[in-house]
């Protein structure tokens, strides 16, 4: 079994509804985020489990969707949390991935000392 890890940041707004704080107001954050995937499958003729290249495609499309957005306009039905914007990820990449590849955990840094990790029972 192989672990591939994969990462990227975007910058978005957004604010909480239902909450007493200073987050109730629209405030901005660089959010990193690594992806990690398990591989299980055997390796490709060059010893490659995933492909890099294919990889920062993956997490290209996640910087896209929330670069410079306002996540409340993204999540109307729920607060744009840490928690919400972890499994949201881990929902869309796991989407893409076959028998052999799978994802273990989305780990969503909300500030630079500030983190959420996002998994699922298999």
């Amino acid at each position: 079994m192989f672990r591939i890890i994969v990462g990227g940041s975007f910058d978005s707004a957004h604010h909480l509804n239902n909450y007493e704080g200073k987050c109730k107001n629209l405030h901005g954050h660089t959010w990193v985020f690594q992806i990690v995937l398990q591989y299980t499958g055997q390796l490709d003729k060059a010893g490659i489990s995933v492909d890099f290249k294919q990889a920062k495609i993956w997490v290209k499309e996640i910087e896209e969707l929330f670069d410079h957005k306002d996540l409340n306009t993204i999540f109307v039905e729920e607060n744009p949390t840490a928690e919400n914007i972890s499994r949201y990820i881990y929902k869309e990449i796991e989407k893409k991935f076959d028998d052999a590849l799978s994802i273990l955990t989305v780990r969503l840094w909300e500030t630079p000392n500030n983190c959420i990790e996002y998994t699922e029972e298999r």
